[in-house]
């Protein structure tokens, strides 16, 4: 019997900022005036090429080994537009997945179709999508690429990246358990709308025909939301 999951995958993508200065005071002992105080500016940006960060990995009525519907790819441009040199950038992931009939979240949730063998979830759904590449960039060519997920998915670098379950793969499962840090910062004062001074995350993925049924994620819907934190440098 061959596998199918007619599926809808939706994907969003949330911004985690986190705001830092420096900061400095001037005083004179006995006379003090004209003191200020200076703070920098740690400004994250996500955008893609057309300054809009979402929607960057769907897949729309999906199943295993039908090519063309089973692989998602997009990547996101990070950007530092404040002046405050950073010295990590940390991505994580979130999955929110619905039991549907549809996989159309905007007509509510509605347990189904009648071929779904599991009607109050989505079963190992994340587990049965594997990431085949994620790679890191610099823009401006100044640091070196770095493979995270490589192979078609069957090399990673330990060091980014676990295979959180042992069974062989990184899948969106791995994903959800464990943040990727240690990345290089995007250069400062980063500009979107000439496409310069930015790092780039790129992701890849596809769903792994089992060679069993997967009915039980017929019709349902996963959002997955990227979360993305640069932290200042210290």
């Amino acid at each position: 019997m061959r596998s199918i999951a007619v599926t809808f995958l939706l994907i969003g993508l949330l911004v985690a900022v986190m705001g830092y200065g420096t900061w400095a005071v001037y005083q004179d002992t006995e006379t003090s005036s004209g003191n200020y105080i200076e703070l920098g500016t740690l400004d994250l940006l996500i955008t893609n090429t057309i300054l809009d960060p979402n929607g960057q990995w769907i897949i729309s009525n999906g199943y295993p080994g039908q090519p063309g519907l089973t692989t998602g790819d997009g990547e996101i441009k990070i950007y530092n537009i404040g002046d405050v040199d950073a010295g990590n950038v940390k991505v994580w992931f979130t999955f929110d997945c619905h039991e549907d009939d549809n996989g159309n979240p905007a007509d509510g949730d509605n347990p189904g179709p009648e071929s779904d063998t599991d009607l109050t979830g989505v079963g190992s759904w994340l587990k049965e999508i594997k990431v085949t590449q994620i790679k890191y960039s610099d823009g401006t060519g100044n640091n070196p690429n770095i493979l995270i997920v490589w192979n078609s998915g069957n090399d990673w670098d330990n060091t980014y990246i676990q295979d959180v379950d042992n069974d062989g793969n990184i899948t969106l499962y791995d994903l959800s358990q464990q943040e990727i840090t240690g990345l290089y910062p995007p250069q400062t004062e980063g500009n979107p709308s000439l496409i310069s001074g930015y790092t780039a995350f790129e992701l890849e993925f596809q769903i792994i025909d089992t060679g069993k049924p997967q009915n039980y994620w017929q019709g349902d819907y996963c959002i997955m939301t990227v979360h993305v934190k640069l932290e200042q440098e210290t």
